[in-house]
């Protein structure tokens, strides 16, 4: 999805083809259906302090050893309320000083846990996530009104430790 401005206080998403799907304007966040109907899924008048989604935490893989190929190496993220996914955003990391990708791989939309996985592909350890997620292309927003996610990991995320890539 792109974003476009029309007027100074409209914004625009727009689906693959052009068409909007979510637009704002002074009546609030407004949805638009298949069959063209208008839907007001956030109304704006006399509200304050909206808050944008965001990721609550994230489970690191377990300790210990992964066989390159063979074992999935996993990150769980979970986000403050279900959101839809488009394209296949990544965790980047280091392994064994290379940075790797973990990639989306699974979470419908209206899931608030995401996981990303990584097979392993030099022996090394694994170490130094960059604390949010790329979305390499893809989206990810709110299931409830379309809106964008804080992909940033909470300020109290922790490094994995003792997560090793053998033969």
């Amino acid at each position: 999805m792109g974003t476009s401005k029309s007027q100074p206080n409209d914004w625009m998403t727009k689906d693959g083809t052009g068409k909007s799907t979510v637009f704002g304007d002074e009546r609030g966040w407004v949805r638009v259906q298949p069959d063209g109907q208008e839907v007001v899924i956030h109304c704006m008048t006399g509200v304050t302090g909206l808050t944008q989604p965001e990721v609550t935490s994230v489970d690191n893989p377990a300790p210990g050893d992964y066989t390159i190929g063979v074992n999935l190496i996993r990150w769980s993220v979970y986000f403050d309320e279900a959101v839809v996914v488009t394209g296949i955003p990544v965790v980047k990391f280091d392994e064994a000083g290379v940075q790797q990708e973990a990639v989306y791989s699974s979470g419908s939309s209206t899931a608030s846990m995401l996981s990303f996985e990584f097979t392993g592909t030099t022996v090394g350890v694994i170490d130094n996530v960059i604390t949010s997620i790329d979305l390499a292309g893809g989206t990810i927003v709110s299931d409830d009104d379309g809106s964008a996610v804080d992909l940033a990991f909470p300020n109290d995320y922790v490094q994995p430790t003792g997560v090793n890539v053998i033969a």
